[in-house]
């Protein structure tokens, strides 16, 4: 597990693939909170469930947006590829769930009566981090283990290309027959 927090972690900086995980994981949400009904949703009515549902899946959406596209763009020298780790990916996804969690409490205090508390803060946390550890899982080892394929493909290419070299038969150049001698002051 050591290894693999510290293999080296390729940091994106292709927004339209950025776009399009944060739409997946703020789909996921919404179908997730839809389907399965968790954390009191099968209390609500079907229009409301899927409002509320949606509402939760922007939320994370836009947030994971911010993280993803504009605070790379502010602190370019935190997210240079060279010294981007697995470990560090997985420590941002995580930050970046937790202010997800705040998004979610906000929207929470205005979906249903405010009751401001630190236990309903930790609450919108725990279930934050719940919903979110698969997509979090999900996209570093799929990332991981997308690099890992084209990278070992490269290098296999790379060996069979000098194993053709070493084959190849060595040009023999004979001597030369005459000598030439240069002498100078």
């Amino acid at each position: 597990m050591r290894s693999f927090l510290q293999q080296p972690y390729p940091f994106s900086d292709n927004t339209g693939r950025k776009l399009a995980v944060c739409g997946g994981i703020g789909l996921f949400i919404t179908l997730f909170l839809g389907v399965f009904e968790p954390f009191g949703f099968d209390a609500l009515q079907n229009s409301e469930k899927w409002l509320h549902s949606f509402l939760f899946g922007c939320v994370s959406f836009f947030i994971a947006l911010f993280f993803q596209v504009v605070v790379p763009k502010l602190f370019p020298s935190l997210f240079r590829e060279e010294g981007w780790r697995s470990w560090k990916e997985i420590l941002y996804l995580l930050i970046t769930t937790v202010v997800v969690g705040a998004g979610n409490y906000a929207l929470k205090l205005l979906l249903y009566p405010p009751t401001l508390s630190f236990s309903g803060f930790l609450e919108a946390q725990l279930i934050t981090l719940q919903v979110g550890i698969f997509p979090i899982c999900f996209v570093v080892f799929m990332k991981q283990l997308l690099l890992y394929r084209r990278y070992a493909a490269e290098a296999s290419a790379v060996t069979d290309d000098i194993r053709e070299e070493e084959q190849l038969p060595i040009a023999v150049h004979p001597e030369p027959v005459h000598t030439i001698l240069l002498r100078g002051d």
